[in-house]
């Protein structure tokens, strides 16, 4: 404020009843004021640094002996490479019932399938 007075702080009780939240950061403070890392961002940096070679270690177990091995290393490969499959388990399929048709409209549909994918 202007007036040169100085605001309470209140301090937050959890609902849990035990310890205390910090209260909320002044506006334009940081949120990491030293700029540190921790060891979660470390450990990251860490890994991101190996990837390449990580990558090279499961293109060499690919050709590994023993069928188990190559088959772990190349489901990796191909499930960073490509992606997982998806799992359509919990998809709704909506489903032509061509039963209800005539034979004319069904050849009439049955030709203009046939012309739209270009056979």
């Amino acid at each position: 404020m202007s007036d040169g007075s100085k605001t309470a702080v209140t301090t937050v009780i959890p609902s849990h009843g035990r310890g205390r939240l910090m209260p909320p950061w002044q506006k334009g403070q940081r949120g990491n004021p030293s700029g540190k890392l921790g060891e979660y961002h470390i450990v990251r940096r860490m890994c991101a640094d190996m990837s390449v070679r990580a990558t090279e270690r499961l293109f060499e177990l690919m050709e590994h002996e023993d069928a188990r091995v190559a088959t772990v290393a190349v489901k990796e490969i191909l499930d960073r490479g490509v992606g997982r499959p998806r799992d359509h388990s919990n998809e709704q399929t909506q489903r032509v019932d061509t039963s209800v048709l005539s034979q004319e409209k069904r050849e009439a549909l049955a030709a203009l399938l046939r012309e739209a994918m270009g056979l």
